[in-house]
């Protein structure tokens, strides 16, 4: 009996393992491509757009980024989560401010949390289309007036991170 039980509590963690599978580890991607800017606006302008894969809950974006070197400071950094059309339906999210702040008048490195709606499914969107890859749109504001322009240097590095790991597989009866 004791062994019965034994292998009923295996098959349980067994199943509980197959139906959760472990999170993913973490996944850190550079970013080639930089963006140097002058546009007198406060448009976002492409800096870049990553392929992402399912399964994360949250992420960082660590940039080297500077303004014009003078006057006033207006340049952030944006982004937005872009899926493929489901069922005819666009399913991105609107644009997000990366940057709580704006650039320094010098070279400085930061590190930016990624919005949780990059990662948090609207209630319009089916499960199954938001648990898909998907495509981290970037983009830059440089900021309106004369004499404005942002530049983010090529190699930045975004981190995505899993989910908090559940408290462990259930108990046995």
């Amino acid at each position: 009996a004791l062994l019965d039980k034994a292998a009923a509590a295996a098959a349980t963690v067994a199943a509980a393992a197959a139906a959760n599978p472990p999170p993913a580890p973490p996944l850190t991607l550079t970013i080639d491509q930089g963006f140097s800017g002058s546009q007198q606006d406060h448009e976002k302008h492409p800096w870049a757009s990553v392929d992402l894969p399912a399964g994360y809950a949250s992420g960082t974006l660590k940039v080297s980024w500077k303004d014009q070197g003078f006057g006033n400071r207006k340049g952030r950094l944006w982004c937005r989560r872009l899926c493929a059309p489901y069922q005819g339906w666009s399913t991105g999210t609107a644009w997000h401010w990366l940057s709580p702040t704006v650039a320094e008048h010098s070279w400085t490195q930061a590190e930016f949390e990624l919005p949780v709606a990059c990662f948090e499914r609207p209630y319009h969107t089916p499960a199954a289309e938001w648990n898909r890859p998907f495509t981290l749109e970037l983009a830059c504001e440089v900021g309106g007036g004369g004499g404005h322009s942002l530049h983010v240097r090529a190699g930045a590095t975004l981190t995505l991170k899993p989910p908090a790991a559940a408290a462990g597989p259930p108990r046995p009866a």
